[in-house]
């Protein structure tokens, strides 16, 4: 029997909001127990009750659309793949009609396309690859091709509906969550330095880079900063000088002294990375979104009895400042990412299953997505129809960009003159 390769364990966040990697028996293991064949018509039902595996949630510009990507059993949609083969892909869903589609790549059988994202305006989706590895590799000689794999992840851009497929090249390294600017002409995303292996990270020092798809340039956008881990959210600000991001400990930065918050806003050429968002009376704040309207939502914990409450939930900012905290149920109490719909109406998000046993980590591959609907502060699960019922939106057949490669010199930023630096968007 073919070994069990999850091929999105390799970029998938703990509750440390750290990058991770665990061995290939612990996947085996983990994927031969959920393992369940069965008709599609109970199908839906072990989904919903198992878990699927979903990861990064983006609205088109209206929210008449959700862009998603999950990896499944390659036997819902090939009766011939082989036992425990995963498969994995980029889906649209139509949320008035529930239709579901996704992007068939070029050379899909040879890379793994994921974490994608529609740009602001709509026009593009914007995401990346990496080369596949072998399911049928030893363990050894897999998890090493897998660390080899991920530092020749690519960024990748095309027409939202397909067309103009293109794979821009740039200095190889391990990249993560390319998000596109306001104005669609840049491309911000974070890049990262791979740990030894048998670290308890998978990788470490992360930055953000940004690639000008005019000038055709890749460097850095701010710091360099060193994030020791990052999670789902990096979000560009209006006019694109800032970007909205949800990391965790810069070199220069003691978590502690700010309640472990994550929220940090990057202003473009700034050297020292500024004071984390902070509010009184909730700690680890993270998976922030800033929507057009000015409102904020973001994830956190309330530290004393009081306005906000104890424990995790879910609080909106508002533009005018009144903040509103929903607490989180037991069954949605993890949330990996936090999406709000254009409207603000509903909030998404992809949820951890909760085995109830806190002495064994939890499995982020078995998860769902729920949202709040924040008219009546109802907390529901969201139902995805099946892999098997999807349509495909072929892709062109791709070309590159060729990016100028810049040197060492240049890649750092020159050192800004000292001046006191104050948080934009800090609520203490």
């Amino acid at each position: 029997m073919k070994t069990i390769a999850v091929a999105s364990a390799i970029f998938i966040l703990l509750t440390t909001s750290s990058f991770t990697m665990s061995s290939k028996s612990q996947l085996e293991q983990s994927q031969n127990q959920s393992q369940v064949r069965i008709n599609q018509q109970d199908q839906l039902k072990v989904d919903q009750n198992e878990g699927r595996d979903f990861s990064v949630l983006s609205f088109n510009k209206d929210g008449t659309e959700l862009m998603f990507n999950e990896c499944f059993d390659a036997k819902l949609i090939n009766k011939d793949a082989e036992e425990n083969e995963r498969e994995c892909r980029i889906f649209r869903l139509n949320l008035a009609n529930n239709s579901l589609r996704h992007y068939n790549f070029p050379d899909q059988d040879k890379y793994k396309y994921s974490e994608a994202s529609f740009s602001p305006e709509g026009n593009y989706v914007v995401l990346k690859r990496v080369p596949k590895t072998d399911e049928s590799l030893p363990a050894e000689e897999y998890n090493e091709l897998v660390r080899e794999n991920s530092q020749k992840a690519e960024i990748c851009i095309m027409n939202t509906g397909g067309s103009n497929f293109k794979i821009i090249k740039t200095t190889p390294g391990i990249k993560a969550r390319p998000i596109m600017s306001n104005d669609e002409t840049k491309i911000a995303y974070f890049r990262g330095e791979l740990r030894q292996p048998g670290s308890k990270t998978f990788a470490a020092n992360f930055d953000i880079w940004e690639i000008d798809l005019k000038n055709k340039t890749d460097k850095l956008f701010a710091g360099p900063y060193k994030f020791y881990g990052i999670g789902q959210n990096v979000q560009y600000l209006k006019g694109d000088e800032k970007i909205l991001v949800d990391a965790y400990g810069p070199k220069k930065i003691n978590n502690k002294e700010y309640d472990y918050s994550q929220i940090y806003t990057i202003k473009r050429g700034e050297i020292e990375v500024q004071e984390p968002m902070t509010m009184d009376g909730v700690s680890h704040l993270e998976k922030p979104f800033l929507t057009k309207n000015g409102t904020m939502f973001f994830y956190g914990q309330g530290t004393r009895d009081g306005l906000y409450g104890r424990g995790l939930g879910l609080i909106r900012k508002a533009n005018n400042n009144k903040i509103m905290k929903w607490d989180a149920v037991p069954e949605f109490g993890y949330k990996v990412q936090i999406l709000p719909t254009p409207n603000e109406e509903k909030v998404f998000f992809i949820y951890i299953l909760n085995d109830n046993d806190p002495s064994r980590r939890a499995d982020l591959t078995k998860n769902g997505i729920a949202f709040l609907d924040t008219t009546n502060s109802k907390w529901q699960k969201f139902d995805v129809p099946l892999v098997s019922s999807s349509l495909v939106i072929p892709v062109s057949t791709s070309s590159q960009i060729e990016i100028k490669q810049p040197d060492e010199q240049n890649r750092s930023l020159r050192k800004l003159p000292n001046f006191s630096l104050t948080n934009p968007i800090k609520l203490k």
